[in-house]
């Protein structure tokens, strides 16, 4: 979705700047009086001033987006369910690596936090869970890091 509203307010950015060059070459072509000009060229200023206006909303949704994204855990599952293990952790929207938080760990299953790395065995899935529910899979380079697979994002 960020790609989205980044594509939207690039549009908006080069739809303002088109529409002055036009309407300077308007001005210049139509040889329209100054007055004229001036006019247009404050409705212009109008229109982007509401176009500004959107970008801010536009920002204030990516900050809203962005605090959710923070709100995402990374999730590995052990020896057929039998333990899960829940980290804090963020997606970069334009790199779309996963950061875990590994510090701050929530352990589902039968071992102690101090055992729990040397107890399990097989390792069965590994997801980003968005909002408590939304399962986003991950898969890992060769460097060891975390990416959300593509596509799924």
């Amino acid at each position: 979705m960020t790609y989205e509203v980044i594509n939207l307010i690039t549009l908006a950015l080069r739809f303002t700047a088109a529409a002055l060059i036009l309407i300077i070459i308007k001005g210049v072509m139509a040889d329209i009086g100054l007055n004229k000009l001036r006019k247009e060229l404050e409705t212009v200023k109008a229109e982007k001033a509401e176009t500004d206006e959107t970008i801010m909303q536009l920002a204030t949704a990516i900050v809203k987006l962005q605090e959710v994204v923070l709100k995402t855990q990374f999730v590995t599952v052990w020896d057929g369910g039998e333990t899960k293990i829940f980290c804090d952790c963020q997606i970069d929207p334009e790199t779309e690596r996963v950061s875990i938080v590994p510090e701050k760990r929530t352990i589902i299953g039968p071992y102690p936090e101090e055992t729990v790395d040397d107890m399990v065995e097989t390792l069965d899935e590994e997801y980003v869970l968005m909002n408590g529910s939304y399962k986003i899979p991950v898969y890992r380079d060769d460097d060891g890091e975390y990416y959300v697979k593509e596509g799924e994002s």
